[in-house]
C-alpha cells in the first residue's frame, strides 16, 4: 500500500485553540512506520501576514496507531495555509498542504448580534446576518482556491460589520 500523508484541523468550541491531528497512514501494509521518518515539520502561513512560520511537529510516540496532535492558540479567526512535510529515512519527502478557515469567533459574534435584536432597530440590521454569512461564504471560497490573503480580508470585513453593529 502507498504511503499517504494527511492531517485534519479542528477549532475548539471557544474558538481559542486549533488542533492539527496527523492522520497519515503509518504502518499500513507493514511499511512506512513512524520510526522510518527522520522529521516532521509544519509550515504555517496565516492570511493576515503571509509569513511562513516553521513549526517542528515531533512524534510523541513511535506507535503507528497513535495520532499525534499539535495545538496552538488564536485570538480571532484567521485563514491558514498549512503544509506538513515528512522526510523518510531514505531521503524521500512527503508533503500535504491544506487551506483552513476558522470561523468560531465570527459565528459567536453573529449569534450575539442576532440575539441582541428582534426587530430592525438600526439601519440594515435586517440584512446583517445575510451580509455576514455572504462574507464567510466568500472567504471560504477564496480559501478553497488557495487565496488566503483575500480570504483573510473578507474575514476582516465580516468582523468589521459585526463590530459596527455594536456601535449603532
Amino acid at each position: 500500500m502507498a504511503f499517504s500523508v494527511s492531517f485534519t484541523v479542528t477549532q475548539s468550541a471557544d474558538g481559542a485553540t486549533l488542533s492539527l491531528k496527523d492522520t497519515s497512514n503509518y504502518g499500513d501494509g507493514g511499511s512506512f512506520n513512524k520510526a522510518d521518518f527522520t522529521s516532521r515539520t509544519l509550515y504555517v502561513t496565516r492570511g493576515d501576514d503571509l509569513v511562513e512560520n516553521v513549526e517542528p511537529f515531533p512524534y510523541t510516540n513511535t506507535n503507528n496507531s497513535i495520532q499525534d496532535v499539535h495545538a496552538w492558540t488564536i485570538d480571532q479567526d484567521y485563514v491558514y495555509s498549512i503544509k506538513m512535510v515528512l522526510i523518510h529515512n531514505s531521503s524521500v519527502e512527503y508533503t500535504y498542504t491544506a487551506q483552513v478557515i476558522t470561523t468560531e469567533f465570527t459565528n459567536k459574534k453573529l449569534r450575539q448580534i442576532l440575539s441582541a435584536f428582534s426587530t430592525c432597530g438600526c439601519e440594515n440590521n435586517c440584512r446583517l446576518a445575510e451580509k455576514m454569512q455572504c462574507g464567510i461564504d466568500a472567504a471560504t471560497a477564496r480559501t478553497c482556491a488557495g487565496d488566503i490573503s483575500q480570504a483573510q480580508q473578507l474575514m476582516a470585513y465580516v468582523n468589521e460589520i459585526a463590530d459596527n453593529h455594536v456601535n449603532c
